[in-house]
């Protein structure tokens, strides 16, 4: 949880990922940052590593281990969404993809994997998977 370490990775991983540049100012501020600055400029940078998190996920500490930072599933968006049936899921994957072009395949023991459907190529590609 320390600023001097977190930032110098996460704007690199930023850096990668923000191909259009519109974080170059904000990594170039952060890995110049001051210790009075650093938790503010770590709050940009989790902000913005959001941004490039797939469908139903976040970027940030785990909810069970603060240490622990990366990109993890939003159970709770994903099962509130499930309830309003703004997203479809179950063990068969359908056919012809789903009205939201998103679909949890949930294994018959309990793995989740969120796929996307490719309208062009007519057929779904996974976004991500929990095992």
């Amino acid at each position: 949880m320390q600023p001097r370490r977190l930032i110098p990775a996460f704007t690199e991983v930023l850096a990668q990922l923000d191909t259009e540049r519109r974080y170059r100012a904000l990594t170039r501020r952060a890995r110049a940052t001051t210790p009075g600055k650093a938790a503010e400029h770590l709050e940009a940078l989790v902000e913005a590593l959001g941004e490039f998190a797939p469908p139903y996920s976040y970027f940030g500490a785990h909810w069970g281990d603060g240490a622990d930072w990366g990109c993890w599933p939003d159970w709770e968006a994903i099962e509130e969404d499930r309830r309003s049936g703004e997203l479809a899921s179950g063990d068969e994957l359908p056919a012809n993809g789903s009205r939201t072009g998103l679909y949890l395949h949930i294994s018959d023991h309990g793995n989740a994997e969120l796929y996307a459907w490719n309208r062009k190529d007519r057929r779904w590609r996974s976004v991500w998977s929990v095992v």
